[in-house]
């Protein structure tokens, strides 16, 4: 059926794509689309995992990202961010989504709507919309 949905990430090694539904004072879930895609064949989505976020509003996903070593996704919705890590013995990505998501502070921004990580892993960038919103830049450890 249909969501309402802001968050589409695309894994960087197996090319699956992720949907994150965006979902007030609720649980997020999570969606995927298993690659290759083909634009001549309808593709259904697995929802594999529902997200639990330190968030007091709880799934209003407007954005993420997974990193470009495929061990990290960043989510954020209007005021923060949150970030989980894949354990290194984990065999299979998608049991990221099981894991515990953190709070990010990502800074003060007007309306987050989106979230990319900086090409080298190494930091966390964030918009929000409208004309001339800034990009904000956050450095991880």
């Amino acid at each position: 059926g249909s969501h309402d949905a802001e968050a589409l990430l695309v894994h960087p090694a197996s090319g699956d794509l992720y949907i994150v539904n965006k979902v007030a004072f609720a649980s997020p879930s999570v969606y995927k689309a298993a690659a290759p895609l083909r634009p001549d064949k309808v593709t259904t989505l697995t929802r594999v995992g529902e997200l639990r976020l330190p968030s007091l509003f709880g799934g209003i996903i407007t954005g993420g990202d997974i990193s470009p070593d495929g061990r990290r996704v960043a989510l954020c919705d209007y005021f923060g961010g949150y970030e989980a890590v894949l354990p290194k013995s984990t065999k299979t990505f998608d049991d990221i989504w099981k894991e515990r998501f953190i709070s990010i502070n990502l800074g003060k921004q007007k309306q987050r709507e989106g979230i990319a990580y900086r090409l080298d892993g190494q930091a966390l960038l964030t918009t929000s919309e409208g004309v001339s919103a800034p990009v904000m830049q956050v450095v991880r450890k």
